[in-house]
């Protein structure tokens, strides 16, 4: 019985491994930057995207903790902030896929606005 409950977890791990790399290659857009703001710095500074987000493509934004949720029609996604990092997944939906490289510019043009790139020493 012991034995049948372990296959079972192991099973359900290995689905939800699946299922996340199934995720991994679903996402158009990762983008991932160092920073050297404070932590509440940062967030504060996503915060003004999120409401530009809303305003600008009627997106809807979520705080989980220290990760925003925002989807809109035909994207949705996330974005990741640590105290050193700022991580973007973006999924775009079909008919927004054929512009995923102009997205893409948009997008780190605008983080480049908001989250300055870390100098390295």
């Amino acid at each position: 019985m012991i034995e049948e409950s372990a296959t079972a977890c192991d099973s359900r791990a290995l689905t939800q491994s699946a299922r996340s790399a199934n995720n991994r290659r679903m996402i158009d857009i990762i983008i991932e930057r160092e920073h050297h703001l404070e932590l509440e710095q940062a967030r504060n500074r996503i915060a003004e995207l999120a409401e530009l987000l809303g305003r600008e493509l009627d997106a809807r934004c979520v705080w989980r903790g220290d990760q925003l949720d925002f989807k809109r029609l035909g994207a949705s996604g996330s974005i990741q902030v640590s105290a050193r990092q700022v991580r973007l997944q973006v999924r775009l939906g079909f008919f927004l896929k054929p512009l995923r490289a102009e997205i893409e510019h948009g997008i780190r043009e605008r983080l480049d606005r908001i989250i300055p790139i870390a100098e390295t020493a």
